[in-house]
C-alpha cells in the first residue's frame, strides 16, 4: 500500500501537467487564430456584410453617429467649423481616435477648422493632430489654432469676438491678421460647432452658451468619452435629432470605430477594439481553463 501511494501521486501530478499543457496549446492556438481573423477583418471593413453587422443595432445604435456625419457632409465648401478640444493627455487614448477621424472627415469635406480649448492642455492636443494632417492640408489654409479660452462658460462666450482672439502660435496676432481667415468676423460665420470632450461639463457650457435655442443659436455636435455619455445623452433627441440641442453624438471608442467604418478608413479606434477583443477572449479562456483544471484536481483528490 505504501508503495502504491507514491505511484498514485505521480499519476495525479502527470495528469494535471497534461491538462495544463493541453490548455496552454489551446490558448496559443485560439490567440493565433484570433489574430489572423482580426487581420482579415481589417481588410473586410469595406465589405457590405461586415459593414452591415458592425453598424447594426445589434452592435451599436448607429443613429447618433449617422446624424453627426450628416451635419458634416452637408457643410458647403470652405465652411468654418469651430472644434473644441476639451480633453487632455490622460484621456487621449480614448478621445484621440475620435478627434482624429472627425478632423479627417471635416477636412475631406473641405471645411476650415478653428481649434479652441476650454482646458490649457487641450491646445496641445489640437496642435498635435494638426501636425499629423499638415502634409495633406497646409496649416494656414484649412486649420488654425486659437488656443486656450479661459473662464469656462465665459471662455465659450468670448467666441462672440472671434476675429479679435489671439492666435496660439503668435499671441500678438489675431484671426483677422491672417489673410486666409480675414472673411471670418464672428459667430455668424461659423457653420458648425464640434466639442470633443471627456467631461459632460464642457459639453454643457457649449450647449448652454452657444447651442440651439440660445442667442447665438449655432448648430452643434459632440464627441464624448463613454463615461460622459450618460450625462450628455439627454442633449440628443433620438426620435427627432433636429429638435435636440446636439444634432449628433459620438460616444467612446466603439462609436469612433463605427465612424471609421463609415469612412472606410480603419484607424486607431478599430485597432483599439481589436486589442480589447483579444484581451477579453484571453480572460475568458484563462477563466475557463482554471475552472476545468480545478474540477480535474478536485476529482483526482476524491
Amino acid at each position: 500500500v505504501a508503495a502504491a501511494e507514491p505511484h498514485s501521486r505521480r499519476r495525479r501530478i502527470l495528469g494535471t501537467l497534461a491538462w495544463v499543457l493541453v490548455f496552454i496549446v489551446l490558448i496559443v492556438a485560439i490567440a493565433l487564430a484570433l489574430m489572423a481573423v482580426l487581420d482579415r477583418a481589417g481588410g473586410l471593413l469595406g465589405g457590405p456584410g461586415f459593414q452591415e453587422f458592425f453598424g447594426s443595432p445589434m452592435v451599436i445604435d448607429p443613429a447618433p453617429v449617422n446624424t453627426f456625419r450628416a451635419e458634416v457632409t452637408k457643410l458647403p465648401p470652405d465652411a468654418v467649423v469651430v472644434v473644441s478640444f476639451d480633453y487632455g493627455p490622460a484621456t487621449e487614448a480614448e478621445m484621440g481616435p475620435m478627434a482624429e477621424i472627425i478632423l479627417r472627415d471635416l477636412l475631406e469635406n473641405q471645411a476650415r477648422i478653428v481649434a479652441v480649448s476650454l482646458r490649457p492642455e487641450g491646445t496641445a492636443m489640437a496642435q498635435r493632430l494638426f501636425k499629423r494632417f499638415e502634409s495633406e492640408y497646409p496649416d494656414a489654409d484649412r486649420t488654425i489654432n486659437l488656443g486656450y479660452l479661459p473662464g469656462q462658460a465665459a471662455g465659450v462666450r468670448s467666441l462672440a469676438f472671434l476675429s479679435s482672439l489671439p492666435l496660439f502660435k503668435n499671441g500678438s496676432q489675431t484671426l483677422v491678421d491672417d489673410p486666409a481667415w480675414q472673411d471670418v468676423e464672428g459667430l455668424g460665420d461659423v457653420a458648425l460647432i464640434v466639442t470633443v470632450a471627456d467631461s459632460p461639463l464642457a459639453v454643457r457650457w457649449w450647449v448652454e452658451q452657444l447651442g440651439p435655442g440660445t442667442l447665438a443659436n449655432r448648430p452643434m455636435v459632440a464627441a464624448v468619452s463613454a463615461a460622459a455619455d450618460p450625462s450628455v445623452r439627454p442633449y440628443y433627441n433620438r426620435i427627432d435629432p433636429k429638435s435636440g440641442q446636439l444634432l449628433g453624438l459620438v460616444s467612446g471608442v466603439t462609436d469612433a470605430a463605427v465612424y471609421e467604418n463609415r469612412l472606410r478608413q480603419a484607424g486607431r479606434a478599430t485597432e483599439s477594439l481589436a486589442a480589447q477583443s483579444v484581451a477579453h477572449l484571453g480572460l475568458v479562456v484563462i477563466s475557463l481553463g482554471g475552472t476545468v483544471v480545478g474540477f480535474r484536481i478536485h476529482a483526482d483528490r476524491e
